[in-house]
């Protein structure tokens, strides 16, 4: 009689009693996979070699290496956000002294900065006159940009005649004027009220122009008043109460018009000539009011720049996506798509942690440390790109833990005292964090939502498209549908599980959530609940502790990370232990809807991962941080595994057990043909028999020898037992078989004994 040994194209399934064991399943296979790598058919074969997707070392140093600490890409050419800021701090550890302004092409020495503030040196008591102070092209990196947005913080006390203009244009000076962007002026004048009035008449004008031939749109702010002046004032005259108190102006220019607000209201508006800018800059004006005494305290005559920030978005080139790799503490990023990283592009260290989070907006990577919030812009060359992020409007929670784009929203989460709230910014903007603005588009607290809260601590955030997040907790699994600050509601998907870390999750071509939980890997399929894949089939897939970002890993945990190949259609799930041990992984066949495990080399195990959905098709891969600091991807063409030298690839698999007749009676094989693809490598195999089911993977070899590719002759032998099973094998050093068929012949063997 005629039977057949098939390949285990249903996975590992350790779940059910031996005799019972389904067919197309095996109770022991490791690094093979159900579609063989050289022809892409589901006949079973060795799995895909490994190899360095880049030849540089990007954690650590050699002999010094550092695991991967982070991975993501970032998008390039679809006109990046471009963001020059500055805060004007004293240096570091001065926070009283007082420091010249520098970092500026043209910048005046009658300016200074102290605690955060531009204001006027030497004698206080006398006119200051008029300073320039502006940027030019190395300010900016030499990028051009069309549409912008300048914000500045100027205050002033009352007893003060002065004047602030800050621009963005296509010259090189403020002399130039609005051409192609702006010019605001803002003017402050300040005397003494006519007798019989006391106090102060103030008044402050504002103007934009746009272009040399544009007039100035000139506005007056009225209906203020001083609380300690007169209720009212002589008519076209503004009163106000300006002591110590801090103006935010801003200046948004878009394709048709020039706006200024101050405090969030719209006060001048012109029409906008069309150009690209190339610089930005500001100048200051300060003088005793007319009329007053000239020795009056610096407490009373004063005027100071709090901060200078211009967004906008550089001119749309080639569109590229480039490799973000944090190794070593450092960030490394691709010279160009499909480059290497010759060396970090910063040279700041970041806080000494196992694992960091990451996102990408608007051409910007934000990094959560546990600490301090940073981010990376790979434009900026006036400096190191990576700098503290300092929110301009609001305040951003400190000492979070994970960060992750959604609806173009950077959503913050992992604050020690608030571990179930989320903080996220203005949709498209990383810097403004107002929970209070009263638009849609505004900056959302979790806690201060109503239909959005989520319940149990943020393990992770995954983004499953525009409409919809889910929440990774630590024993619960929410979601969120709808955008928080319109309306979104959350709701509890599951209480019977949670999500292992930030990288414990991906999705497939089709939108589904894969995670890895306490009880092993789930599927959730929108609208419906969150399913165990692994329960029935690898049930001891359970019991890890995973490295959490932000923090220093310990004995015991895991790197636990997911990523969806879509070359080969199927879940990868990565487990590699903190500490330099033997790792096993799984590879989930879609497909086929069956688990494989694998077993990686210890140095280069995956710490993190990400597919690399590159612009350029021969670039787009998956791409593996290894524990050795190198990036590795996989190679179908490859039969081993190369790191810093081969490794062989211990691939094999047990076909089902069986039993090949009644229970009452043995068999004997009496021959065996194996066929292997022939463009693949030999394989050895070892026919196994025992009386019973279960003592089959256990029992000795009764006959072995090799396949080479093609159909091989039969095997004349004689192996009786109750049941049969036949244990297939990689070969050799740098073989890589595929299975096409095993074929036996089997004759009755009597009753057994």
């Amino acid at each position: 009689m005629e039977v057949r040994f098939d390949f285990p194209l249903g996975g590992k399934d350790t779940n059910w009693a031996y005799s019972n064991q389904p067919k197309q399943t095996s109770p022991d296979l490791n690094n093979v996979r159900a579609y063989s790598t050289d022809a892409e058919r589901a006949r079973g074969g060795t799995r895909p070699g490994l190899k360095r997707a880049y030849s540089d070392l990007v954690g650590g140093t050699t002999g010094s290496t550092s695991p991967i600490q982070s991975l993501l890409w970032l998008d390039k050419g679809f006109g990046d956000v471009f963001i020059y800021d500055d805060t004007f701090d004293t240096a570091a550890g001065a926070s009283t002294a007082v420091n010249s302004i520098s970092g500026w092409t043209s910048s005046s020495a009658t300016l200074r900065s102290k605690n955060g503030y531009v204001s006027f040196s030497g004698d206080a008591h006398a006119n200051s006159g008029t300073a320039n102070y502006q940027s030019g092209d190395s300010g900016f990196g030499g990028d051009t940009w069309d549409n912008f947005d300048m914000q500045v913080n100027f205050r002033w006390n009352f007893y003060t005649a002065c004047s602030l203009s800050f621009w963005t244009n296509s010259g090189a000076t403020y002399s130039t004027g609005g051409s192609g962007g702006a010019v605001v002026d803002i003017v402050f004048n300040n005397k003494r009220a006519t007798y019989p009035l006391i106090g102060y008449d103030s008044k402050l004008t504002a103007r934009v122009r746009s272009g040399p031939l544009t007039p100035f749109n000139l506005v007056k702010m009225d209906s203020w008043s001083s609380i300690q002046n007169r209720p009212s004032g002589p008519a076209n005259v503004n009163i106000i109460n300006t002591s110590s108190g801090d103006h935010v102006f801003r200046c948004i220019g878009d394709e048709d018009s020039v706006t200024l607000s101050m405090d969030g209201t719209d006060i001048a508006k012109c029409e906008r000539e069309q150009g690209e800018c190339i610089n930005g800059g500001f100048a200051m004006t300060m003088s005793t009011p007319a009329g007053a005494s000239a020795t009056q305290s610096s407490e009373l005559r004063n005027a100071e720049l709090g901060y200078w920030t211009l967004i906008a978005k550089t001119g749309s080139t080639t569109t590229t996506r480039e490799l973000v790799a944090i190794g070593g503490k450092q960030v490394w990023k691709q010279s160009v798509e499909g480059a290497g990283f010759s060396a970090a592009d910063t040279s700041t260290i970041l806080p000494d942690k196992s694992l960091y989070s990451a996102a990408h907006l608007n051409g910007q990577v934000y990094i959560a440390t546990g600490g301090t919030a940073l981010w990376y812009n790979p434009i900026d060359t006036t400096g190191d790109p990576v700098r503290e992020l300092v929110a301009r409007k609001g305040e951003l929670v400190q000492n979070t833990t994970g960060v992750v784009n959604w609806r173009n929203r950077l959503f913050w989460y992992g604050v020690k005292g608030q571990p179930n709230n989320y903080f996220a910014s203005r949709v498209g903007d990383a810097w403004d964090y107002d929970y209070g603005a009263g638009d849609d588009a505004r900056a959302i607290a979790g806690n201060n939502t109503v239909y959005s809260r989520i319940g149990n601590p943020i393990q992770a955030i995954c983004s499953m498209g525009d409409n919809r997040c889910v929440f990774g907790c630590s024993r619960e699994i929410w979601e969120i549908r709808g955008d928080p600050a319109a309306g979104g509601v959350s709701r509890r998907l599951t209480e019977q599980t949670g999500m292992l870390g930030q990288n414990a999750w991906c999705t497939d071509d089709v939108g589904n959530l894969y995670f890895f939980g306490e009880e092993g890997m789930y599927r959730y399929v929108p609208g419906s609940q969150p399913v165990n894949l692994t329960s029935e089939r690898l049930p001891d897939l359970s019991g890890y502790e995973y490295v959490k970002p932000g923090t220093t890993g310990s004995t015991g945990e895991h790197y636990i990370s997911m990523l969806y190949d879509a070359d080969r259609h199927g879940i990868n799930l990565y487990l590699t232990p903190f500490e330099e041990d033997t790792s096993t992984h799984i590879f989930y066949d879609i497909r086929n809807d069956s688990f494989f495990p694998e077993g990686y080399p210890d140095d280069m195990a995956p710490t993190c991962n990400v597919f690399y959905n590159s612009v350029g098709a021969s670039y787009r891969q998956p791409i593996l941080g290894g524990r050795d600091g190198h990036l590795y991807t996989y190679d179908d063409d490859q039969a081993y595994d190369l790191t810093g030298s081969t490794a062989e690839i211990d691939a094999h698999f047990w076909t089902r057990p069986q039993r090949l007749s009644s229970v009452q009676n043995d068999v004997v094989v009496s021959s065996v043909i194996g066929t292997l693809s022939s463009t693949g490598s030999s394989a050895t195999y070892a026919i196994h028999g025992a009386d019973t089911v279960e003592g089959v993977t256990g029992s000795s070899t009764h006959s072995t020898g090799s396949w080479v590719p093609g159909r091989n002759p039969p095997v004349r032998i004689k192996v009786r037992g109750g049941a049969h099973a036949i244990k297939v094998s990689s070969g050799g050093t740098n073989k890589s078989f595929a299975i096409e068929s095993i074929v036996g012949e089997v004759i009755p063997g009597g009753y057994q004994r």
